[in-house]
């Protein structure tokens, strides 16, 4: 199929008001993330059958705000497979104009209608469809122009066939009952939290340290200062966080509290790297943060519990999702995670505010209600007699 490629501001304008008198369409993008901090869209693709489809040189069109109006339009409903990747960065080409409006994800959509979340749209499109899509072009570099027409049909070809999709796993999510839990699943996208980053003085929390480092309360008073300098310096340079310095770096650094640049140089993993373009700057961070007061420390929460009694309940909350799931036709994983479950085990064993976790609240808890209930009242006489 030959499709429409729009390398101009007016063609892109009149494609999308063109989309927008459909009730519904397809979006994806072709994006390359590599070496920098954030994706680099190469190419967006909007489409509603295998007739209409128009393929957008992201790097040659220039205005963006005909689509943050689609996005935005509550009257056209944008389908997506893996929507949670697509619109963060669609936002941020069109420098968060608007907010996204009815988005309808698949990969979500097929978990609520007796299929798993995690099937790819290749495979999807196979059972539901009955179409086999090639996939001879996924190493492609789509920020390169020009593009060969095989890659442009790859990139046309899944887009096509979103609107189709979505209809038949509609049916399936209305015959289990699920589709007003997928609906209110899918409104979080329409909240702004959504597309905000992680402020950079928290990142620390995700920096991945190796088991053997044992980290005291200033440690990590010290990994909160390096991250969040990694954190402004990759997306001011848009870098990637290893091509400045990885986790296992930063790491070392919070613990050995290095306070030269020849002590830096002699951490694991710095030799010959990126890294040591940084070492002075690295040693400059920890020498400052080693003299910030105690109260200025980062708060880190170390529950007072049993971890078996804690497993215990975890799991008891994870068994009865499992179950409530299977009974629905949704995927266990969209109910609840491993994590969801031990922090509501936590918090309420530690008789704590547990009113904000996902399993309380909304579908989830329509769903996992009354047992959820009861299993956090058993959880809190527990802690109390203990």
């Amino acid at each position: 199929m030959n499709y429409p490629f729009i390398t101009t501001n007016e063609e892109f304008g009149a494609a999308c008001l063109e989309a927008r008198k459909q009730p519904v369409i397809g979006l994806d993008t072709e994006f390359v993330w590599t070496k920098t901090y954030y994706p680099q869209l190469g190419l967006l693709q909007m489409g509603w059958d295998c007739e209409h489809c128009y393929l957008v040189d992201t790097i040659a069109v220039t205005d963006s705000t005909p689509l943050a109006e689609l996005l935005a339009d509550a009257n056209l409903l944008k389908v997506f497979h893996e929507a949670s990747s697509d619109l963060p960065i669609l936002m941020r080409w069109c420098h968060h104009q608007s907010i996204p409006h009815r988005v309808a994800d698949t990969r979500i959509a097929a978990g609520f209608a007796g299929l798993t979340a995690s099937m790819s749209l290749a495979k999807l499109i196979l059972k539901q469809l009955h179409v086999v899509l090639e996939k001879t072009e996924t190493r492609t570099n789509w920020l390169q122009r020009p593009l060969t027409q095989e890659q442009l049909e790859y990139a046309g070809d899944d887009v096509t066939r979103l609107p189709a999709l979505f209809a038949s796993l509609q049916l399936l999510m209305r015959e289990y009952g699920n589709e007003e839990f997928f609906i209110e699943e899918m409104t979080k996208y329409e909240h702004p939290s959504f597309y905000e980053e992680i402020a950079p003085e928290n990142y620390w929390q995700r920096v991945s340290r190796p088991a053997y480092l044992k980290f005291t309360h200033q440690d990590f008073a010290v990994l909160q200062q390096l991250s969040a300098w990694r954190e402004k310096l990759g997306r001011a340079k848009n870098i990637t966080r290893n091509r400045i310095v990885p986790d296992k770096v930063l790491s070392l650094a919070a613990v050995k509290h290095p306070y030269t640049a020849a002590e830096v140089g002699k951490l694991e993993g710095v030799a010959n790297t990126p890294s040591m373009h940084y070492c002075r700057e690295i040693a400059e961070i920890v020498t400052q943060a080693m003299h910030i007061p105690k109260e200025e420390w980062p708060q880190i929460f170390i529950p007072n519990i049993d971890q078996r009694l804690l497993r215990q309940c975890s799991e008891r909350i994870q068994s009865l999702a499992a179950k409530r799931a299977e009974a629905r036709h949704i995927d266990p994983i969209l109910v609840s995670t491993r994590r969801e479950a031990d922090s509501l085990a936590t918090h309420a064993l530690n008789q704590e505010d547990t009113s904000h976790n996902p399993l309380l609240n909304g579908w989830r808890h329509e769903l996992l209600a009354p047992a959820i209930d009861s299993i956090c009242e058993d959880m809190s006489r527990l802690k109390r007699k203990k």
